[in-house]
């Protein structure tokens, strides 16, 4: 992989939301990190180079055709063996710049490092984000949904096997930093998945990847030999999870 370009803007104290959107009242900075290097590490050298102090902050600015978009203090990436790790702080040295594009070239990830980002001491979320759903809760609530049934139609048998997949590895996904939507949201970034890219991101059996595939919809394409998203009755069970859990957007 290439050295990536990046572009880095100051957001200073006193500066407002409005003062983003408008980036030329921000002083910028651009350097070029080697794929190895740490996103922490790369906004160091950039405070550095411009003689900005040192960077304290735990969150960075995102953005969408150069405007500000969205407000993080964790990103998702693929290790070194190959696997899914979520919710990586910005200042981890784990989460390196090469990882990040890794899993946005691999379509599982919108993060950009192509557009600018937003840096500052201050920088800080508005209001309160919430809370994910824990596993524990998650795993009861719907273990709860198939002990009632209720209007969940063709999506029973598919929970069913959705919910033993997940009691199995949800230990080893918490453990990588996953909350159940992560998990889900992961899966559902693709309409067309090789089970054993699928498994090996996950850390799981192949088979099992199958399981959690067709669990969410998914149907084996022989002309292909790719699991399509088949938009059948079973891709219902979005439906119930996300009118069961209504901070849910697992698309």
């Amino acid at each position: 992989m290439e050295p990536i370009d990046l572009t880095v803007y100051l957001v200073r104290r006193g500066q407002s939301r409005h003062d983003i959107h408008h980036l030329d009242r921000l002083l910028c900075a651009h350097v070029t990190a080697e794929p190895s290097a740490s996103l922490r590490e790369a906004l160091d050298r950039a405070y550095a180079e411009q003689h900005w102090g040192e960077w304290k902050g735990n969150y960075v600015g995102l953005s969408r055709n150069s405007r500000f978009h969205d407000l993080v203090n964790s990103m998702d990436m693929v290790d070194a063996r190959g696997q899914m790790a979520w919710n990586v702080p910005v200042r981890s040295r784990r989460l390196t710049v090469g990882r990040i594009e890794a899993l946005r070239d691999r379509g599982l990830s919108d993060v950009d490092l192509d557009e600018p980002i937003f840096a500052g001491d201050e920088l800080s979320p508005e209001g309160w984000f919430g809370e994910a759903e824990g596993w524990a809760q998650v795993l009861g609530a719907i273990y709860g949904i198939l002990e009632v049934g209720g209007d969940i139609g063709g999506a029973a048998v598919s929970l069913a096997l959705l919910w033993r997949v997940l009691k199995r590895y949800w230990r080893e996904w918490r453990r990588r930093g996953a909350t159940p939507e992560d998990v889900l949201r992961l899966v559902n970034k693709k309409r067309l998945w090789e089970s054993r890219e699928l498994a090996t991101l996950l850390g799981i059996p192949q088979a099992k990847a199958r399981e959690l595939l067709r669990a969410l919809g998914y149907r084996y394409d022989r002309s292909l030999r790719m699991f399509r998203h088949s938009g059948s009755a079973e891709d219902r069970i979005r439906q119930v999870l996300e009118k069961h859990f209504e901070d849910w957007h697992l698309r």
